[in-house]
This record gives structure tokens, sequence and C-alpha cells, in this order.
């Protein structure tokens, strides 16, 4: 991405390796002195070496060094591109190079610049070095390529570009920050260290460090990958209320797949822990946790999740909308497995296999939990609200449920049920209608009545609640 830092090498242009000489043209003054070993020159000075031409409005030139010094509008100009700085140096023996003071590069099809203080090429060395606050740009029919850092450097050997302290890099819709970033253009990698961030849209990626895989030809990023305690933060549109799905991951390691300058997929593992919550309501926060989490996004910018995966020793806690009582309702799940569904920022819905469990309960009765556990468990949502929800067991061991009927904050009984398949079925996110199949075993407590024994019933089928009365 840094490559472009070649058009600095106008300075050596391949014709110093045909060894022709440094030609002075002419200039308004000029005075000679220790014999001819130095001539200072005044005015529209000139030279060219090949096809290089090098300006300037004065010029000191050591013969016997073979070294030129140029101050006042300097400027160099050959096939490649042109310079323009205050003062500039050659030293033809070497072939190195300097342009210092407002050095400005500018290739010949006038779309990539570098702006520094100062710009030296070392022959020898095969090195260009840009100090002082320098700016590389690159543009192109779609975005602008911009870097900025304290210090650039391209290693001409090695095919390998440089940036150090306070790098800034911009491309299209994402930008990054580091201490440093290093370019290797054979393996097509570009290393960011020293906390690195970045930011596409709404998502933003940090780390200890970051490697971006990068298609020199469109100059577009195609996959990040962020290490030692990666951290992802993402917020999607607004929904029809006007709140916003926000989102954040932790990490040993993240690896995310970019399209268009805006994350895809972005996977996480080793301790892979996921938050999200709607608005500014970071209080009802859902997490997520196992060994590796998956979340796709819709596609273009500023889009949010449309799936969500996590694989081995999964656990989610998930915390609904409060009533108006400030009651909220309050959820786990765990499996090996767990894989969600959502829709425009809204769940639609959750499977988690195998040795899947889950639980409710409200925050003003902790101890009263509904629970449903199986072989694979599955839910859907209308809305923010569950709408069923389905256990299935397996011939060694039955789907279980437990669930609590209350009516008007009443506790009116509970039923325990077992079998080799449950469903239930919500209204308004309380449980309507259940149904159990398959070597289905059920057990109902009634309500509690002061002074007399516990009401049990058993049947062949789990009783559902029963109707509300009517008036």
């Amino acid at each position: 991405m840094i490559l472009a830092l070649l058009a600095m090498l106008f300075l050596a242009h391949p014709s110093a390796d045909r060894g022709e000489p440094l030609i002075l043209e002419g200039a308004d003054h000029f005075t000679v002195t220790g014999r001819g070993a130095t001539v200072d020159l005044v005015g529209n000075v000139r030279f060219h070496r090949g096809d290089v031409r090098l300006r300037a409005d004065r010029a000191l030139w050591d013969r016997a060094q073979d070294v030129v010094t140029f101050s006042g509008n300097f400027k160099v100009e050959s096939p490649s591109g042109t310079i323009h700085s205050d003062m500039g140096r050659y030293e033809r023996t070497t072939g190195s190079a300097w342009a210092m003071g407002a050095a400005r590069l500018v290739d010949s099809s006038g779309k990539v610049t570098l702006t520094a203080a100062q710009v030296r090429y070392s022959r020898p060395e095969r090195l260009v070095e840009a100090v002082g606050d320098p700016v590389f740009r690159q543009q192109d029919a779609k975005d602008t390529l911009e870097v900025r850092a304290l210090r650039l450097l391209w290693q001409e050997r090695e095919r390998v570009a440089q940036a150090f302290d306070n790098v800034r890099l911009r491309k299209g819709g994402m930008t990054a920050t580091a201490s440093k970033a290093r370019l290797e253009e054979q393996s097509r990698r570009l290393f960011l260290s020293g906390s690195p961030t970045a930011l596409m849209g709404e998502r933003r990626l940090r780390g200890g460090e970051m490697l971006l895989l990068v298609d020199l030809k469109t100059r577009k990023i195609r996959e990040i990958s962020v290490y030692r305690k990666a951290e992802g933060e993402f917020q999607g549109d607004p929904d029809a209320k006007g709140q916003v799905q926000n989102g954040r991951l932790y990490g040993d390691t993240l690896h995310a797949l970019v399209k268009d300058d805006a994350l895809e997929d972005v996977l996480v593992w080793k301790g892979a822990r996921s938050l999200s919550w709607n608005g500014a309501d970071t209080g009802r926060r859902n997490e997520l946790e196992g060994d590796s989490l998956h979340f796709a996004f819709e596609a273009g910018k500023g889009k949010g999740l449309r799936q969500v995966r996590a694989y081995h020793h999964t656990t989610g806690r998930f915390r609904g909308e409060s009533d108006s009582a400030g009651v909220f309702q309050c959820g786990t799940l765990s499996g090996d497995t767990l894989v969600a569904e959502l829709e425009n920022g809204a769940m639609k819905t959750i499977s988690v296999w195998p040795k899947a469990k889950g639980s409710s309960w409200k925050t003003s009765d902790t101890a009263r939990r509904d629970e449903l556990e199986g072989d694979s468990v599955a839910f859907t949502f209308d809305g923010r609200k569950i709408a069923s929800a389905r256990a299935r067991g397996t011939t060694k061991e039955a789907a279980k449920s437990i669930y609590h009927h209350v009516e008007n904050g009443r506790l009116k009984g509970r039923n325990e049920a077992r079998g080799e398949l449950i469903r239930m079925a919500f209204k308004d996110g309380k449980i309507r209608r259940v149904r159990v199949d398959g070597a289905s075993r059920g057990v109902y407590y009634g309500e509690p009545k002061p002074g007399a024994a516990k009401d049990t019933t058993q049947l062949g089928k789990a009783l559902p609640p029963p109707a509300p009365s009517r008036k």
C-alpha cells in the first residue's frame, strides 16, 4: 500500500545505472574557485543526467566530491514524475539524493503524492526515507489511500515498506492507527503493532497486533486478523423505535473478512465472549461465551448482524425489556453449539445442541425458574418477545420442561413434563399451550392452599395451563 513510495526514486532514475555524467546546462551567473574544484551557480540553475532534469535558484557544485547542493525552488523532473522542495542535494558517486524543506513528490499520473520535511534516497542501502510529518496519498476513481506517520521507509531490496510512530492509515471507509506499520509486498501482508485499531463504518477492531491481507492491484483489504487481547465494537442501523443495536467482542484472537471496506464475517476464539445491547441501555445486556464465536453481518456499511454462531462450552445470558413495574425477564442458554438468526437487528430464531438447557426467570422472583432441557432446544421470536420453544430428547434421555403458570402476578401452579418432543406456544411472552409427544409424562403441582396438602396430579400427558376465566 505504501509501494508508491517508489516515486521517491525519481532522484535515482535508471539512467544512473548507465554511468551517464551529470551535465551543467547553464545558469545566469557562476563563480569558479579552487582551480575549478567548486562552482557557485546563481539564477536559473539547470543540470541534467540522462532524462532526469534538475532545477534551482542556486547551486554549489563540489566537483572534487561530485556533490551538488541546491537551494531555492529545487525541482527534479523525470519520466516518472517530479519533486519540488526548498533545497536539495545530489551525490553522483553514491547515487544518493535528498529533497529538504517542504518536499513534494508527484508521479507522472498525478495520482500519487508524498509530502514531507525531508526525503532521502540512499542508493548503497537501496533505502528511501521520509521524515518530518510525511503524508503519502494515492487516488483512484473510487477513493484515496492516505498514510501519515512521523517516518516512512521503503526497503527496495526486501520490497518492504514501513511507517513509524503515530501511524494513521485511511483507505475508503476504513481508518487504522498504530505505532508501527509494515507492508511486505511479496506476501501481501500488512502488519500493525503497538495497540492498533481499525475502524470501518460503525465497526471497530483493536488488539496487541493486527495483520491485514491486501490485494495490491485493487488496494483492497480482504482479511484482518487481531492478536493478543482482541476486541471488536459494532453498531447497527436504528430500528423502528430509533434504537441502535450495539455489540462488543473479546477473545485472544479475532479474524474478519472484509468486503468493500466493511466487515462481512468475524470469528473470535480462545476465551471468546460477546456483549450486545440496544441504544444507551448498557444495563440490559445480552452475553454469549464459548471457545469460539462467529458473527456474520448484513451487506453494506453500518448494517447489523444476520447470524451468530457459538461453538464448544457455549453459554448465553439474555435480559429482556422491563414491564410497567420495572421487572425484567432474564434467561440463560447452554450447550455445545448455538446458532442465532437475526433480521434487521431483531432476533428471529435460536437453536442450541447437543445437551442443551435453557432457563428463564423474572428479576422480581429469581428463585422461580422455568426450564427447558434436551438434546436440542430451539426458540422463535416475534419482535422482542418469544413466540415458541421446542426441546427434543434422545432415545436414551427424554426432553424435560418446568414452567410456572402465573395469572395477574399470582402463581397458579407448576408443570413438569418429559417426552421425546416438547413444544410450547407463547403469546405476549407468556406460555399459552404446551404439547408433549412420545413417551410423554407430566406432573402438575396445583396452587398451594393454606392448611391443605399439596395437590399433585400425575398424568400421561402434561397439563397445559388453565384457560383464563370469562366473566
